[in-house]
């Protein structure tokens, strides 16, 4: 039987996984603090209301839903280079995206009174 070559030239094969067990961790740990943050911070900007966090969770599940069947049927299909390529600029667009998105709706809070009853004269 034929030795396959290692994965990582210098590392055992227990490194690997050790490595890839560690980056799975430190992935799910932030892909889950997001997803408790999220709601949290459009609790902000929608005061004694849950309109905002509702709609979140909404239009992330119903996009979920709609695209992931499609979506992992063309990354089953694809090169796993030009997947993750496709991932990670996807999300850097949709990062740059949602910074823009946010930076103006702060500066319009930072410009507009304060209104949420607090009795701050922001």
């Amino acid at each position: 039987m034929a030795s396959a070559e290692p994965l990582l030239p210098g590392l055992t094969d227990a490194q690997v996984q050790q490595k890839l067990f560690l980056s799975h961790a430190i992935t799910r740990l932030g892909t889950q603090g997001w997803l408790f943050i999220a709601p949290l911070v459009l609790l902000r900007f929608t005061p004694g209301c849950l309109i905002g966090p509702a709609c979140w969770g909404l239009a992330t599940m119903f996009a979920s839903a709609l695209i992931a069947p499609a979506l992992g049927a063309w990354a089953d299909q694809a090169s796993r280079q030009f997947v993750v390529a496709a991932g990670v600029a996807a999300q850097a667009c949709a990062v740059l995206g949602s910074t823009m998105v946010l930076l103006l709706v702060l500066q319009d809070v930072v410009n507009s009174p304060c209104d949420f009853g607090c009795g701050c004269d922001q």
